[in-house]
């Protein structure tokens, strides 16, 4: 008993030790800690500064994080093009939309050259815009503090420390609501999810006011959440910014669900599948500075009543399913900066009133089904940066003076519509640095004399019904990057000024009708350090390669040493291959197929991927591949043809190489089933005959025509078959053809030496010294009888009475 009584005041002693202790460091801490903020600047986090209380900094382990403003922003929403639901793929949208090349700025502004399908194109575009949107959107004009981050990858970092007030009743039961509504045991991270309270147990991607414990963001993007986005939400009415995008919630929102959130100034729900018409999005909370609801099925019209929300900076709509015209209206509101309805159906055109956005800078329509000429009132807007059109069904001419030089256009993507008339518009725009304006009717390039747009970078205008020569002021461009001509009726050459873009990397001019000689041709670009890309397919281009062209003699330097992707297939360039080719060390993809090039392949270029020289006169004198290549197990039938030739690849390497079977003699093409032959000649196989390519079956009762040719005969003609069924043609049916033992000859029909036939037959002779002494016994009895008959006199014949 004393022992028990010893122990208890033993431990008694030791708890208030501790709690004297912890007080004494919270002491000593001076104070609560705060929520951190991440900061890249320190690599670690900065304090709170709305606040006046001793804080203590928090380490980071997180170095993908960014304070609050509309550039973290777009760095959140880079996912959504990462994850955009294959349901978008669909729908009643007539834009103009072909498989066609697109250029987008990577983060070093050279530009990516890839071929896409249609939903790929929008996916890429859409990740472009991101990109832009980043680097011109700073702060928001609203005005949004820093006590708060954006993106989820920020807030699980932001949390509620354990000194943080209590979270109001009404607010954690909203929260335990939400967890059972979206599926909670399901996310991916539910950390401390109802566990406590919310703040003080710091539940994932909650952050709180600490003074009062309200929750003002709930951060659960790319979570897993599963359900409706329902009223429960309603009592988190302290919230100012609400992040659930990249989710699976679905189903429509009720009409006034965000507007007990008096605070609330960033909504995004994009790439959910949420539905229903956006009249919900009037009655909004009037501190709205971010709207983004891309991505979802959304369905109605662009909303009418957003003039009263003055600090609406960014307002994104693309990706859905949004009907009717862009109303007049729009032209109210008067705060946005950017404003995104690409990709929905909307039609019409639109109203000259969107000139009224004064502070706007960014304007997407792309793929939608709008129609009309652009309104010539935008060439006021004296904020805006960039604008697509892109792939509606617009039409008209663009006036000279439409921009004028005070108007800031970088960007301008008018491709995929029916434009038409000349592009001397552009010369005023000495900001322009992207112009894509491919598949419409333009018909004469700019010729910008005296003003040019030196920060021009990307020239797209492929798929148009440009004609005539390029003009010799497209060297004023200085600052291009990329041309893009294709699919024209160009003619001529290029002209010689496009030497002093020194910047230009990528070249292509395919699909046109330029009809001069392969040396007029390369002498302006072959001395661009940084070209990367030469395409001139498709063209009239004669002449042949020479040293000229990739040596430079003045400087003792090679030239062209950065192209790796040659293109000039389907010209008229003749003569040899030359291993002057092997000089642009850069070089990759080399397509030369459908031109008039002779001689054989040099082994030079066996350090190429890609190698496409059919349609050629190449040959070698001896049948044989280059060293470098070897056939492949894989066979492929040319069309019309009756036999098959092995794919060519690399025999140390793995190159993609196309060329002629003609060029080795077609020595390892086969015939098809069915034919005969070999080396490319292949004849149908005789009727009763099994021929596999290579080698024909005659079968039991048959024999080849002609007689010497059982390799490959023209015919087979039925041998005779006995009474008792049997035949002396290939009798045991075998794959290589013979006659019966002792028959030979055309049919098998005569017996071989040492057989006689009997009857049809034939049948072995007789062998050895029985046969010769039964000969001398016959021919002594022949012998003695004769000579009998011989000695004797003739009989007398007696007459006979009648």
């Amino acid at each position: 008993m004393n022992s028990s009584s010893s122990n208890t005041s033993y431990s008694f002693c030791f708890i208030l030790v501790v709690t004297i202790w912890s007080c004494i460091l919270v002491i000593l801490g001076g104070g609560h800690i705060v929520d951190a903020k991440p900061n890249h600047a320190n690599n670690g986090y900065y304090l709170d500064t709305t606040t006046t209380t001793t804080t203590k900094t928090i380490p980071n382990t997180n170095t993908n994080t960014n304070t609050f403003s509309h550039q973290s922003v777009a760095d959140a929403k880079s996912t959504l093009r990462k994850t955009i639901n294959s349901k978008k793929n669909g729908g009643n949208n007539n834009n103009k939309i072909n498989n066609n090349y697109i250029y987008v700025d990577n983060p070093s502004n050279s530009v990516e050259y890839h071929k896409y399908d249609s939903i790929h194109i929008k996916k890429q575009a859409r990740g472009q815009r991101i990109k832009q949107m980043k680097r011109s959107f700073g702060t928001p004009n609203s005005g949004v503090g820093s006590s708060f981050l954006v993106g989820s990858s920020h807030l699980q970092n932001t949390v509620s420390a354990v000194s943080a007030a209590t979270t109001p009743t009404s607010q954690a039961n909203a929260l335990v609501q939400l967890y059972d509504l979206w599926s909670g045991d399901q996310w991916y991270n539910s950390d401390n999810w109802l566990v406590g309270d919310p703040c003080n147990n710091m539940w994932y991607g909650i952050t709180c006011n600490e003074t009062t414990g309200d929750i003002i963001a709930l951060d659960l993007a790319e979570n897993n959440l599963f359900g409706r986005l329902t009223s429960d939400i309603a009592d988190l009415t302290e919230l100012v910014h609400l992040n659930i995008q990249n989710n699976n919630l679905n189903g429509d929102i009720p009409p006034t669900v965000f507007q007990s959130m008096k605070s609330l100034q960033i909504l995004e729900i994009p790439n959910n599948q949420l539905s229903g018409d956006i009249a919900w999005t009037n009655n909004l909370p009037l501190t709205i500075s971010l709207l983004w609801v891309a991505g979802n099925e959304f369905t109605g019209s662009i909303p009418l009543g957003w003039a009263k929300y003055q600090s609406l900076d960014l307002a994104f709509l693309e990706l859905n399913q949004l009907t009717g015209t862009v109303p007049p209206e729009v032209g109210t509101y008067s705060s946005m900066r950017l404003f995104d309805i690409g990709f929905n159906n909307i039609t019409g055109q639109l109203p000259k009133e969107i000139a009224n956005l004064n502070n706007l800078t960014h304007f997407w329509a792309y793929d939608n089904q709008l129609e009309g000429n652009i309104p010539v009132e935008i060439g006021s807007m004296t904020k805006l940066e960039v604008i697509e059109l892109t792939r509606n069904q617009m039409s008209g001419e663009i006036p000279s003076d439409m921009f004028p030089s005070t108007i800031p256009l970088r960007s301008i993507r008018f491709g995929g519509n029916n434009f038409t008339g000349n592009l001397d518009w552009i010369c005023n725009l000495s900001n322009l640095q992207e112009l894509l304006i491919e598949d419409n009717s333009f018909s004469i390039l700019p010729v910008c004399s005296n003003k040019a747009p030196t920060q021009l970078i990307n020239f797209v205008m492929s798929n148009n019904g440009l004609h005539g020569t390029i003009p010799i002021e497209f060297g004023n461009f200085t600052g291009l990057r990329f041309i893009n001509l294709r699919q024209n009726k160009l003619f001529g050459s290029v002209p010689s000024t496009i030497s002093n873009l020194v910047n230009l990397s990528r070249f292509d001019v395919s699909e046109n009708r330029i009809n001069c000689t392969l040396s007029e041709f390369m002498s302006p670009i072959k001395k661009l350090k940084l070209m990367s890309i030469i395409k001139a397919d498709n063209n009239e281009i004669t002449g042949e390669f020479s040293e000229d062209m990739f040596w430079d003699s003045d400087a003792e330097a090679e030239l062209l040493t950065s192209v790796f992707i040659v293109n000039f297939a389907k010209n008229n360039i003749s003569g040899p291959l030359s291993d002057y080719l092997s000089w642009m060390l850069s070089l990759s993809l080399l397509d030369l197929s459908n031109n008039h090039f002779n001689g054989e392949i040099p082994d030079v270029l066996n350090y190429l991927d890609d190698i496409r020289l059919n349609n050629n006169n190449l040959s070698s004198p001896i049948g044989q591949l280059p060293s470098f290549m070897k056939p492949s197990g894989d066979f492929i039938i040319l069309e019309n043809d009756n036999f098959e030739c092995p794919t060519i690849v690399g025999k140390n390497s793995e190159i993609s190489i196309e060329m002629d079977a003609s060029y080795y003699n077609y020595s390892h093409c086969l015939c098809l089933p069915g034919y005969i032959g070999y080396n490319g000649s292949c004849s149908v196989c005789p009727e009763n005959g099994i021929c596999n390519g290579t080698h024909i079956k005659i079968p039991s009762g048959f024999f080849p025509y002609p007689s010497e040719n059982t390799v490959q005969p023209s015919a087979l003609i039925r041998c005779v078959v006995s009474n008792f069924g049997t035949t002396s043609c290939n009798p045991s049916n075998s794959d290589n053809f013979t006659c019966s033992v002792g028959y030979h000859d055309r049919l098998c029909a005569r017996c071989e030496e040492g057989y006689y036939m009997r009857g049809s037959e034939c049948l072995k002779c007789p062998k050895g010294a029985r046969i010769n002494c039964h000969l001398c016994i016959c021919h002594f009895i022949l012998f003695g009888i004769g000579s009998i008959l011989c000695r004797n006199e003739s009989p007398t014949v007696t007459p006979i009475k009648y």
